[in-house]
């Protein structure tokens, strides 16, 4: 008996990788793509606010520090857009203060 892996009634996750650092945003969305999400990127702060007033995501993964905005703001605004979405910040230049304080607003990780 052969059972599909994919099931042609069932959506594919959506996925918001917000990063300002190419290479980083290439490899997130190259890994994330691969897990067979369907990815959308965002190069900063402001592109990654305007994705999450215009569609819903299962999952966002974002940089604390964007060169546009703070990606702590970005997690508040996505608890107000989409409340129920996980988020996992990511950072370079971490800190505990950085991580108790994104865990705070409601980072899953």
């Amino acid at each position: 008996m052969e059972f599909d892996l994919i099931k042609p009634n069932l959506v594919t996750p959506a996925v918001l990788i917000v990063d300002d650092d190419p290479l980083v945003l290439a490899s997130l969305t190259s890994l994330v793509a691969d897990e067979g999400c369907d990815v959308t990127t965002a190069d900063g702060f402001a592109q990654a606010r305007r994705c999450l007033i215009a569609s819903r995501f299962a999952l966002m993964i974002a940089d604390i520090s964007l060169g546009d905005g703070d990606g702590l703001k970005l997690l508040d605004i996505a608890a107000a857009q989409q409340d129920d979405m996980p988020v996992i910040m990511i950072t370079g230049f971490g800190s505990i203060a950085s991580a108790v304080d994104a865990m705070k607003l409601g980072a899953f990780d």
